[in-house]
């Protein structure tokens, strides 16, 4: 079956910092409704918030578990100290959907 894009974006995105160089991402998935849209996956996107000469942006796309309600990606490898911007979008065999509200968090300060 062909599914169409979401109109409705990812719900209740939430992130913060687990150390200097890492954040945890949560946010709650799309439910199925009558209009043959199944979300197949998640496309993330992150990008510092304070560089407007940065054009590199971090991006994944994760798979959704069966009678999951919510996912949790945890990025590391990051910038200490550094603010970055976060997007969530679904994803079916038709493409992007509607991306969730941005939201922005800090990685710590100190040396964790």
């Amino acid at each position: 079956m062909i599914c169409q894009v979401s109109d409705q974006p990812p719900t209740n995105l939430t992130a913060h910092n687990t150390s200097s160089t890492s954040i945890q991402i949560t946010w709650n998935l799309i439910l199925p409704h009558e209009k043959h849209i199944a979300t197949e996956a998640y496309y993330v996107t992150m990008v510092r918030a304070h560089n407007s000469n940065d054009t590199k942006q971090l991006e994944a796309i994760l798979g959704a578990c069966e009678n999951a309600t919510f996912m949790t990606l945890h990025w590391t490898n990051l910038r200490k100290y550094t603010a970055y911007r976060i997007t969530v979008a679904g994803v079916t065999d038709r493409g992007f959907g509607k991306a969730s509200g941005e939201i922005t968090v800090l990685t710590d300060e100190d040396g964790n």
